[in-house]
């Protein structure tokens, strides 16, 4: 149970934890809380309580369903970044090709063949 003090001097209950013997209790034990709280609390039947109960299995949901989330978010943003570094190799591709339309060009009129253009441009040379 965990407990703080008002600037009255009053005494709060910010929540308390409760376990059930059985998994199969555990829909009784929630009514029969609700029912003491609301009691306590003089809450009318059918009001709006001003407290709240929250299962282990409700928080494994949550947290499940913001994995899920999360999930899809950090996907679409590794789709983005293969998008951008894509269009970024395309745009170094397209320089390199520009810059050698010159040396093409001059290669084509003093006499070289499309053979030995291609086989100069995809030759790899050693490290």
């Amino acid at each position: 149970m965990a407990r703080t003090t008002t600037s009255a001097g009053q005494h709060t209950v910010n929540s308390i934890s409760v376990q059930a013997a059985e998994k199969r209790y555990l829909d009784s034990v929630k009514q029969e809380i609700t029912f003491l709280l609301e009691d306590r609390h003089k809450i009318a039947i059918g009001a709006e309580d001003d407290f709240s109960l929250t299962s282990t299995d409700e928080l494994t949901a949550a947290v499940t369903e913001s994995s899920k989330t999360l999930t899809l978010l950090l996907g679409a943003i590794a789709g983005i970044s293969l998008l951008v570094g894509g269009i970024g190799v395309m745009n170094i591709m397209l320089v390199s090709v520009i810059e050698r339309r010159r040396e093409i060009g001059i290669r084509k009129a003093l006499g070289a063949r499309e053979r030995d253009i291609w086989d100069n441009s995809c030759w790899i040379p050693p490290c």
